[in-house]
């Protein structure tokens, strides 16, 4: 199982993503789901070095994953 955790200035991991996953992918996936989203409805705007690559980096985003 694992759990996303979030580090930082801002430690409180938003409410879709306090579920436990199954897989290490799966929680990847969803993070950076969330980030995507937040993009878009919030105007997140992504730093040049990490829109370079297709996929989001999480540690970017005080995001981890972390095995529980």
């Amino acid at each position: 199982m694992y759990q996303v955790k979030q580090y930082g200035i801002r430690k409180s991991v938003p409410k879709n993503l306090r579920t436990k996953f199954a897989t290490y992918d799966e929680a990847r996936s969803a993070v950076r789901r969330y980030i995507r989203s937040v993009e878009k409805k919030k105007g997140l705007v992504r730093d040049w070095l990490d829109a370079r690559n297709r996929t989001v980096s999480i540690g970017f985003y005080s995001y981890s994953v972390e095995r529980v």
